[in-house]
């Protein structure tokens, strides 16, 4: 066996006061692939960055070399031979490929200017090297999501590092990409640097790692290796030894079609098609490349698709703005809550606005006072009343999410659309928001939950589709519906 390289020994780490990570072993040989799995919210980005040096203040101790040593920054661990590539790096759009791959290199902090005939002959080089060439003198705004990943690989590979970290790389990525990507993994090992892969591809991880680690709300459920176990006893290690089903929502009966897509094509959409009846709550989970966010956007008139038919009610239409979608009686609830909201603004003040966009009557119109009663007596309701004149820079999540729900309250809605829906909950308040989730099914609104909790998807779904890359890879129907299945589809 190689020499350990890496080693951590009860790294915990708080954000906001929260455990993130904890009691955290793992280590790390020269020239090993290790791969690293588990759902949104296990604490991989969180591992990767405190390895990288990202995330400062952590407790434990890092072991490297043998060498006890202290990450305190990105800087600090990229001298010591550390490196990490993101989910998705940051870039100036002007800057050249050359520019981009030799910014704030060593040669600068020397004063060693290089000439640009010279970094573009590294780059070239570079490029050919990894077998993904390009002109070194495009600029990085001319390059896809998928070309910016691999200069970010390149940029790495001229740090010299010891240790590679790649963080959902792979996600954005063409199936061709992808063959390549890991074509960049190996071969860095075959020089003795060791790679830390975070994926959610499984069938790639079992073929190309070494040992799998499974992180599961923030510890280690376990460590496998290559060959050793099945990919279902994976699974069950990324979801715990107990299949749980949850509370299964009780029968209702289904109305008309409400929603139908034909062929919904956007920026990450291929070719989407389903729909959805009244009282139905369809789930829709994926990875963060599948597309599920933008089918919310296009669906409330916020981005437009490229291609396919979208029916409503059984008849062909268009949202071409928000406005048009609440007209048709579509609610929406984004995941970042500030996009509906007046940050300087008061509570009342917000849920007022809102009601006004919402709420009117048969003129077309809501007057201010009708609407600030409105507001009162939903503040009254939800035992908010305390924050009713603070502004909303002085409240947090829970306050901004009941106004959001708050805007839909006059029951008149055809088609609910939620994006994440209890984020950043404290669990009495996302119980409080499943329950208002199932009101709305009772009362005939049809429910498109976007989620990836898979508690949720279990316990409220008539139905869950999931999107990979853009496409529909599965789709359980509630006698089947269990985390073990969604999981499957997602990784498989």
């Amino acid at each position: 066996m190689n020499r350990e390289i890496l080693r951590l020994q009860s790294i915990t780490q708080r954000l906001y006061g929260n455990k993130v990570l904890s009691n955290i072993y793992f280590n790390l040989y020269e020239g090993e692939i290790h791969g690293i799995i588990g759902i949104n919210g296990a604490g991989k980005s969180t591992l990767a960055r405190v390895i990288a040096g990202w995330q400062q203040g952590y407790e434990g101790t890092i072991f490297l070399e043998n060498q006890k040593v202290r990450l305190a920054s990105a800087e600090m661990a990229m001298h010591m031979g550390i490196a990490m590539v993101p989910q998705d790096p940051d870039t100036i759009s002007t800057m050249s490929i050359a520019e981009y791959i030799f910014t704030l290199r060593k040669e600068a902090s020397k004063r060693v200017l290089l000439r640009r005939r010279e970094m573009e002959g590294r780059t070239i080089k570079l490029l050919e090297e990894m077998g993904y060439p390009l002109p070194p003198g495009r600029t990085m705004g001319e390059l896809t999501r998928s070309q910016k990943k691999f200069m970010s690989i390149a940029k790495t590979l001229t740090y010299n590092p010891k240790i590679l970290i790649f963080d959902d790389t792979e996600i954005g990525m063409e199936p061709e990409d992808v063959n390549l990507f890991w074509g960049i993994i190996k071969k860095q090992c075959l020089k003795g640097i060791s790679c830390i892969v975070i994926s959610q591809n499984l069938p790639r991880l079992s073929a190309e790692c070494g040992r799998i680690t499974v992180l599961r709300g923030g510890r280690i459920a376990g460590t496998v290796k290559n060959g050793s176990c099945s990919e279902a006893h994976i699974m069950n290690l990324v979801l715990g030894t107990k299949d749980r089903e949850g509370d299964k929502i009780s029968e209702i009966h289904l109305g008309r079609e409400i929603l139908r897509l034909e062929d919904i094509r956007g920026i990450y959409l291929k070719k989407v098609s389903f729909s959805i009846a009244q009282g139905e709550i369809l789930g829709l989970t994926g990875a963060d490349d599948a597309g599920k966010e933008e089918l919310g956007d296009i669906l409330y008139g916020c981005k437009k698709y490229r291609s396919g038919s979208l029916y409503f009610c059984g008849q062909p239409v268009t949202v071409k703005d928000s406005h048009e979608a609440v007209r048709m009686g579509i609610g929406f609830i984004p995941e970042e809550r500030n996009r509906l909201l007046l940050e300087n603004q008061t509570v009342k003040d917000n849920l007022t606005f809102l009601q006004m966009q919402t709420a009117k009557n048969r003129f077309g119109y809501l007057k201010p006072s009708i609407a600030g009663y409105l507001a009162r007596d939903w503040c009254e309701k939800e035992n908010i009343s305390e924050f009713a004149k603070n502004t909303l820079n002085e409240v947090g999540g829970n306050v901004r999410q009941k106004l959001l729900l708050g805007r839909w309250q006059d029951k008149t809605l055809k088609l609910l659309l939620l994006n994440h829906p209890t984020n950043g909950l404290e669990q009495k308040e996302r119980r409080k928001t499943l329950e208002r989730i199932l009101e709305y099914s009772k009362n005939g609104t049809a429910v498109l939950l976007i989620t990836n909790d898979l508690q949720e998807l279990v316990s409220l779904c008539h139905r869950v589709i999931v999107l990979k890359k853009g496409e529909i890879s599965g789709e359980i129907y509630k006698e089947e519906l269990s985390e073990m299945a969604v999981t499957k589809l997602k990784l498989m």
